[in-house]
């Protein structure tokens, strides 16, 4: 499949907040601006399944909902993934209350096809979606259950808004927080995911929250959202971002990982090693060759392999951490 593009921007260019902050701009949305709870969640949702689409392209998935608002998004992703042909399977952490938007989320995901499942079975990807910024305290009951289920399947998680477990403010870890590949953040990234061992690769939704809203907090947000609605945050130990234009580079078989290199999509990566090895190798083995002008066509092409091989060996150690592990057992 071929993955589309996904903006990168500099994480350290974007503004944090702490959960209480966040707070504050979900209580903003609602009465000042006239964005509901139901249409925020609604926005997470749908750019949950954009991205678990562009980045795993799965064919089954199981979503971990909890009660609030982050299961709402998580059940809304769904319902998006349902209609875009993935088989989907929710487990709830405890029923959303009749009534609530996420309850409403939980029987749109069902009538369009979600099937509910206790206890969870495995799937292409896991979807967390039981506790986001609002996490006070370790993770409890079936909640922690889910978490530590989690943590045992091979699939990549994909976590909405934060990885359960991970206190957004200090970036504290629970013991069984879940260990994300990546994560979802919303508006702008929470404090503790800046850096943070389990959140994985870190991207960022827009759900419309304007700079007036910001500015009431005494922040100045740069235009992050310009060239699409998603972007993926460039950390500083980031170790997946692919080309120029921020294209991931998962793959699932063999040959989707030959048809990246010869793309070129390894290229930033794998051109400053095959350069400097290349050259070493060429100056140690041709020098002398070149220089005396006895260079011929067979000379050309060792040197031309003194770069081409250590770009798809490079390369090759690149896709070996972008792998995407698929659980085959039976579910």
């Amino acid at each position: 499949m071929t993955h589309p593009s996904i903006p990168v921007v500099d994480a350290a260019a974007v503004p944090v907040l702490t959960a209480a902050q966040m707070r504050r701009v979900d209580e903003l949305m609602v009465e000042e601006v006239g964005i509901n709870l139901l249409q925020m969640m609604e926005n997470a949702g749908r750019a949950l399944a954009e991205l678990a689409l562009a980045r795993f392209a799965p064919s089954s998935a199981t979503v971990l909902a909890g009660a609030g608002g982050n299961g709402g998004g998580g059940l809304a992703a769904a319902r998006h993934l349902v209609n875009r042909g993935v088989a989907v399977r929710v487990a709830l952490a405890s029923p959303p209350a009749p009534g609530t938007a996420a309850h409403g989320q939980l029987r749109a995901a069902l009538a369009c096809g979600a099937t509910l499942v206790d206890p969870p079975t495995s799937s292409d990807l896991v979807i967390d979606a039981l506790v986001g910024y609002g996490l006070t305290g370790a993770l409890r009951g079936r909640t922690a259950e889910l978490a530590r289920w989690a943590l045992d399947e091979e699939a990549p998680v994909l976590a909405l808004d934060a990885p359960s477990g991970l206190d957004t403010t200090t970036g504290t870890a629970d013991p069984s927080a879940i260990r994300a590949t990546a994560t979802l953040t919303l508006a702008l990234p929470k404090a503790g995911l800046v850096e943070s061992p389990v959140a994985g690769e870190l991207y960022l939704a827009d759900i419309s929250v304007p700079r007036s809203v910001y500015a009431e907090l005494g922040l100045q947000v740069p235009e992050l959202f310009d060239r699409a609605p998603l972007v993926r945050l460039r950390q500083g130990a980031d170790p997946v971002i692919g080309p120029a234009d921020g294209t991931p580079l998962a793959w699932r078989t063999p040959l989707e990982a030959v048809r990246l290199i010869l793309i070129g999509a390894t290229f930033a990566t794998g051109a400053r090693i095959a350069l400097v090895v290349g050259t070493l190798l060429t100056v140690v083995n041709l020098g002398g060759t070149f220089t005396s002008g006895e260079a011929g066509p067979a000379t050309a092409l060792q040197a031309a392999a003194n770069y081409l091989i250590p770009y798809v060996v490079s390369s090759l150690g690149v896709l070996s951490r972008t792998r995407i592990r698929v659980d085959d057992r039976p579910s």
